[in-house]
């Protein structure tokens, strides 16, 4: 992940209400994430927080211009 968009997400991590120090690792942790801990992950979420969660997910992934089969199975 390049250093703006870490920058980027950083500064959405906060207005949740995560630490800013706390952030990177976070970012880390969520990177090193594989498909079966995400799902869960989402799986334990609120109706409200998968919403937010999936339109989140949907503008990364058009932010680069193309989005991946992996992707779309998520």
């Amino acid at each position: 992940m390049d250093s703006h968009l870490a920058g980027l997400f950083k500064g959405r991590l906060t207005s949740f209400g995560v630490n800013s120090n706390d952030a990177p690792a976070i970012l880390t942790n969520s990177a090193a994430m594989n498909s079966a801990e995400a799902i869960t992950t989402i799986a334990m979420m609120s109706t409200e927080q998968k919403q937010y969660a999936t339109g989140y997910l949907a503008a990364i992934m058009v932010a680069d211009g193309e989005i991946a089969d992996s992707e779309v199975k998520l």
